[in-house]
């Protein structure tokens, strides 16, 4: 596979990449019945659904507002969990992406 990365979800088994690195995949000698060349993690829509509890636990331990998921366009560009907030964070995730399976 070499530098192309494909993800792969631990919870719903989708896999992706970003619309960049599917121009140069070869698609032809993908393997994902057998999940080789994937990186696993959880994506986006999951991080969200199975996760938010956790991040609030996160933010009041360490002392920030409750904020995640409660409202659009967060203004904090230094959390590290704006990739994942609000729908509009899944709609341009699920605009970069090229879903290969689940």
């Amino acid at each position: 596979m070499g530098d192309i990365m494909i993800y792969g979800c631990v919870f719903c088994n989708k896999v992706w990449c970003s619309r960049d690195k599917y121009e140069t995949l070869d698609v032809q000698n993908l393997d994902i019945e057998n999940r080789t060349d994937i990186s696993h993690g959880i994506c986006p829509e999951c991080f969200q659904r199975q996760k938010e509890d956790k991040v609030h636990d996160h933010q009041r331990n360490k002392g920030y507002d409750e904020c995640y998921n409660r409202h659009e366009d967060c203004e904090n560009a230094s959390c590290m969990f704006r990739p994942t907030c609000g729908e509009k964070a899944l709609k341009e995730w699920r605009a970069d992406i090229v879903v290969l399976g689940s």
